[in-house]
């Protein structure tokens, strides 16, 4: 009974594995073995948008039943697999085969071959348009320009593809898109065209050729602006309107051709005004355009010539144009308005008007004593057809200058100061600056006109910082910012004031003058003691790098290597913080020259005399100096230039005076800014003082010539740091005995009688009895019959000096018998 039990047992274990083996090999020999995938894409680094692009996957054979599958990767460097999992990584660009094999586990027969392809591709990490072509969008385009974008495409190693078709670094590539193409075109390759004015942003963006949808990385956004074409336009008879296009930063009268298209004459230009965004400028002519004429346009800008051209056509008066005005009281002042054409061209300034007023308007300008009000109509005759044109009614009024605005502010150790001291201002001053600077105020009218420069009060509102007097002295008290209250009129005004730390000797500036060995010959006649010495200029700085003008004491200086040249002084004395030490040379040669100061750190300068040279190779003016007309009449202040040779290296050789046989060709002309000889000598020397400049301020060029060839020239700068006296008209109507001088107008004038003395009046009398004066001279006594107004009243006054003050149009004085 136990045997047959174990039988059965076995045959039924039997059946069991042969039911389990027949379907395995029915359900093998049904299906063949297949991949999950043939083909597969994978890419290192994710994009920036959705991170589904993957550098992996798993390779997996389907109906393997129990067949055993390996699978190996024929390019390994490219993909490598897992020999028995089937994980694929990618590992560089390009493509790889994978093989897997299936294998019949009980004989070891290969049962499949299967293969798949994986191409690994490699997304940019970063991409974007290089620095030096974006900035080229920077500047506004003109229709017509193109700019090449480069972009690059930057992968993970850190290398960059800059070329668009490079897959070797990276596989994705750039789309470019423009959105204005009415604007800005953009090609596949990325340049840029303008088409149209406007402006549009070009979109650069990194894809893969699967999903055009996902970009790779963060795309790029750059802006371009295309300016209108340029053109001309007229705006006045002699006026022009120039649309630029692009932007431009200066455009100077020489860079535009204005030229008749028939005859090429050129009209030159008086002055350019460019607008506020720098896209448009007027351009105002010396003479008025002819109508009906043709006229080019050429302006040269940028490195660009910009052409157009401009028919100028001007109609007949249609309309004057004008408004009610505020004027300055007692002072001549033109009365705006404007006259247009059919066209709407202004043409004021070639059409002849009369005014029509109840105060007199002379020559189109109006002086008016404060308060007075004029009304007035303006008429213009057709010469053809007679046909008057007429402005409606309108009002002026004159008022007295008020204090409006304080734009600026200065510190100054004068007492009184002009208005040029605001050219360079000064806001802060140190502990070591007691009872030393005044505050100044630049003030602005509502006519905007320089105002006034002192305040009727000064308020600390910060008395731990400093302090201010009534007259505006300032003395500090301790470091930081000072606030003073300002009051001029009913305007008040806060202003700052920086406080630094006491000023003290911190270092030493020289500067050098190089010399040479060259001996001068002089004229025995009156000579100008040119030299051609080296000189070392020796400064005491403080801590803001200014002149130490308390620092008085001696310099040492040593020469440490290098030539002796002749030194004979060791010290230099030092005073208000300034020494020059003036060398005699003895030899030519370099020497380094040790300067030393107390206890701050030496300096070192290099001096060079030049070798001994007497041929010469040009001219030079020797003793032009700038003038301050306050000093030319106080201190009897001027310059004396001359005329010498000189070499090739600028050492002065000879007194022009003794190498040209006749001096008297030698002449000398000062010329003004604008280019106007003021005043002319010969004989080869020139002494100046700025009366013969008509004290006028501003810089001057003097022109040297010998035989009416121009051989030398040089600048000078004229300023005056003195203070105009006050004069101004308190009385506009006097009585009269029957006589009118110069005393009589004396009488009606404010200004301080003790210190000056009236030389001379003008003015324009409604009475022929007493003879208007165009130019200024004394008024002789003069009889009166009857009521007489003296308009537009002009006065000179002199000081001890004998310096002239002029005051032009103080306004009217009436004299009633």
């Amino acid at each position: 009974m136990k045997n047959f039990f174990k039988k059965l047992a076995f045959v039924l274990a039997l059946a069991m594995v042969v039911l389990a083996i027949a379907p395995a090999a029915n359900a093998s020999a049904a299906t063949a073995p297949t991949l999950n995938t043939t083909g597969k894409k994978l890419y290192l680094e994710k994009d920036v948008a959705t991170g589904n692009y993957k550098d992996y996957f798993t390779l997996k054979v389907w109906n393997k039943g129990d067949y055993k599958v390996t699978f190996k990767s024929m390019n390994p460097t490219i993909a490598t697999i897992h020999s028995t999992n089937g994980t694929v990584k990618a590992k560089a660009v390009g493509e790889a085969l994978l093989k897997a094999t299936v294998t019949n586990t009980k004989t070891g027969k290969v049962v499949k071959n299967l293969e798949c392809k994986v191409w690994v591709k490699r997304n940019a990490v970063e991409s974007g348009v290089s620095t030096a072509s974006a900035a080229k969008l920077d500047n506004v385009l003109a229709i017509g320009d193109k700019v090449k974008l480069n972009i690059y495409r930057k992968a993970i190693t850190g290398q960059v593809a800059w070329q668009q078709a490079d897959k070797t670094i990276v596989t994705d590539y750039t789309v470019w898109s423009s959105s204005n193409t009415k604007v800005a075109t953009v090609d596949k390759w990325g340049t840029v065209k303008a088409v149209g004015a406007g402006t549009a942003t070009i979109t650069v963006k990194t894809l893969q050729t699967e999903n055009t949808a996902v970009p790779t990385t963060k795309e790029t956004k750059l802006t371009v602006t295309v300016a209108e074409p340029f053109s001309v336009t007229s705006v006045k008879v002699d006026t022009l309107k120039l649309t630029l296009g692009t932007g431009i930063e200066s455009l100077s009268a020489d860079a535009i051709v204005i030229k008749d298209a028939k005859t090429q004459t050129r009209s030159y230009v008086k002055n350019v005004t460019l607008s506020a965004d720098k896209k448009t400028a007027e351009v105002e002519l010396f003479n008025p355009l002819v109508n009906g004429n043709i006229y080019t346009v050429e302006v040269s800008t940028n490195g660009k010539v910009l052409k157009d051209e401009i028919e100028f056509k001007t109609g007949k008066v249609t309309k004057i144009e004008v408004v009610d005005q505020i004027i300055p009281a007692n002072k001549e002042t033109a009365i705006q308005y404007k006259v247009y054409d059919e066209f709407g061209l202004d043409v004021t300034a070639v059409t002849n008007v009369s005014f029509n007023d109840n105060l007199g308007i002379n020559s189109n300008k109006l002086t008016l004593d404060n308060g007075v009000i004029a009304y007035c109509t303006i008429s213009y005759v057709n010469p053809t057809t007679a046909e008057v044109i007429t402005s409606g009614q309108f009002k002026i009024t004159a008022k007295s200058s008020t204090v409006t605005s304080i734009i600026g502010h200065t510190l100054s150790t004068q007492e009184n100061v002009a208005n040029e001291t605001f050219k360079e201002t000064n806001t802060s001053l140190s502990l070591s600056d007691a009872n030393k600077y005044y505050l100044y105020l630049q003030q602005v009218d509502q006519y905007n006109n320089k105002a006034g420069i002192i305040a009727d009060s000064y308020t600390s509102l910060t008395p731990e910082v400093l302090v201010v007097s009534s007259n505006g002295l300032v003395t500090p008290v301790k470091e930081g910012t000072g606030l003073v209250s300002v009051k001029v009129g009913d305007l008040t005004q806060t202003i700052s004031i920086t406080v630094t730390a006491a000023r003290k000797a911190t270092a030493i500036k020289t500067t050098v003058n190089d010399g040479s060995m060259t001996e001068i010959t002089q004229s025995t006649e009156n000579p100008l003691a040119a030299n051609n010495k080296p000189s070392i200029k020796v400064e005491i700085l403080d801590q803001n790098g200014k002149i130490l003008e308390n620092a008085n004491g001696t310099a040492n200086l040593t020469v440490i290597s290098g030539s002796n040249l002749g030194f004979s002084n060791t010290t230099l004395n030092i005073v208000n913080g300034v020494g020059t030490l003036e060398i005699n040379p003895t030899t030519y040669g370099t020497a380094v020259v040790k300067v030393e100061y107390g206890t701050l750190n030496f300096a070192l300068s290099n001096v060079t005399v030049r070798k001994a040279d007497t041929i010469a190779t040009g001219y030079k003016i020797f003793g032009a100096a700038n003038l301050d007309v306050k000093d030319c009449y106080e201190k009897n202040e001027s310059i004396n230039l001359g005329l010498y040779s000189v070499n090739a290296s600028g050492d002065y050789i000879a007194d022009a005076r003794t190498t040209i046989s006749d001096a008297s060709k030698i002449e000398f002309k000062v010329n003004n800014a604008s280019g106007t000889t003021v005043k002319t000598v010969t004989g080869g020397t020139l002494a100046l003082r700025t009366s013969d400049l008509k004290d006028a301020t501003g810089t001057y060029t003097i022109v040297a010539s010998s035989n009416g060839q121009v051989v030398a020239t040089t600048q000078i700068t004229v300023t005056d740091s003195s203070t105009k006296p006050v004069l101004t008209l308190v009385k506009n109507s006097a009585i009269s005995n029957g006589t009118i001088s110069t005393e009589d107008i004396k009488d009606c004038l404010n200004f301080d009688k003790s210190s000056y003395t009236i030389v001379g009046v003008k003015f324009v009398s409604n009475n022929t009895e007493v003879a208007s004066k165009s130019t200024y001279s004394l008024l002789d006594t003069t009889s009166i019959s009857e009521t007489t107004t003296l308009y537009n009243v002009g006065v000179q006054i002199k000081d001890a000096n004998n310096r002239i003050y002029t005051y032009e149009n103080i306004g009217h004085i009436t004299f009633t018998r």
